[in-house]
């Protein structure tokens, strides 16, 4: 399993957001290092009287979680060739 990226001091990447589902979704998302904290960095297109531009939001990033193992599933007991049973 690779490590999460790890951006140099004052540097970060951004993406875009192939997740949007909704208006209010950023178009592009990213992770940046400011003052050795990682942030994320969200950001939407918009149009204004002077033109296009971008709005940006910056929040502390969200610690990022392991996927949590399954439970194991119970496996039924096999029935030999000797059971009555129609397996149907």
């Amino acid at each position: 399993m690779n490590a999460p990226y790890t951006p140099a001091e004052g540097k970060g990447t951004i993406f875009k957001n192939d997740r949007k589902e909704k208006e209010n979704h950023p178009d592009w998302k990213g992770v940046a290092m400011l003052d050795g904290r990682m942030v994320e960095i969200a950001l939407w297109e918009r149009d204004g009287k002077r033109g296009a531009f971008y709005s940006v939001g910056i929040s502390p990033a969200r610690e990022r979680q392991a996927a949590a193992p399954q439970p194991a599933r119970e496996v039924p007991p096999s029935r030999g060739a000797d059971s009555d049973e129609i397996p149907f």
